[in-house]
């Protein structure tokens, strides 16, 4: 092989591996940027269903309690009323105001 040739493969050769490279870190880029997009979807995802349970939770809380006050109030008028029957006492009486 002439050295004409040599150096002209040799000079391809540097070209095709310097090809390579760049299509490489391209393609080595492409698979970050598209794990980190899938990483930022999956994050807000959870964030939402963390922050839906949060409310969810919160809501049964305030629920519970809401019923809580309901019977306490149900219980405490049921004694009112009982009292005042065994004492003659109305419990509409207007003597309270």
């Amino acid at each position: 092989m002439p050295i004409q040739v040599r150096k002209i493969v040799l000079v391809q050769a540097c070209v095709r591996r310097w090809l390579a490279r760049a299509r490489y870190k391209r393609a080595k880029w492409q698979i970050a940027r598209s794990v980190m997009t899938l990483q930022r979807y999956v994050r807000g995802w959870l964030t939402r269903r963390h922050y839906q349970e949060q409310r969810r939770l919160a809501e049964q809380k305030r629920q519970e309690q809401e019923a809580k006050a309901k019977k306490g109030l149900q219980i405490n008028m049921d004694n009112y009323v009982n009292n005042a029957h065994t004492n003659h006492i109305s419990p509409y009486n207007s003597d309270f105001n």
